[in-house]
């Protein structure tokens, strides 16, 4: 019983500094910026010829709640630019870095020109 005690009263004082002491929104948004340089890093290996210029990411959930990153690649070019058959390999080589950096979010990725970009968000 007082082992119990002891424990109980370790577990509320460290649960109590890591609650003080960790700023998750900050971790958080260090994180995003490991996972935005992974995609950078993996997609700038396999496209020579399209040039990304923006990475957005937003954590989601799907229906049966595995979480997902929902990643927007925005490239300078048109979609013709991409080679399809580089397309279908993308996740494949991206999920390696994401599991380096212990994310384990599913990624689900999408490819938009600037022009197409630059549209979407005059609306």
């Amino acid at each position: 019983m007082v082992a119990i005690k002891i424990f109980l009263s370790i577990f509320e004082n460290f649960s109590r500094i890591i609650r003080t002491e960790i700023d998750w929104g900050k971790f958080e948004m260090q994180h995003m910026e490991l996972i935005k340089k992974a995609v950078i890093e993996t997609l700038a290996g396999h496209f020579n010829r399209v040039r990304i210029l923006k990475v957005n990411i937003k954590k989601d959930v799907d229906v049966d709640g595995d979480d997902l990153l929902r990643i927007d690649v925005v490239f300078d070019g048109v979609s013709k630019d991409l080679n399809a058959e580089k397309l279908l390999g993308t996740v494949r080589r991206l999920r390696p870095k994401l599991n380096e950096i212990h994310e384990s979010a599913i990624p689900l990725l999408s490819f938009v020109s600037q022009a197409d970009y630059n549209a979407r968000d005059s609306r």
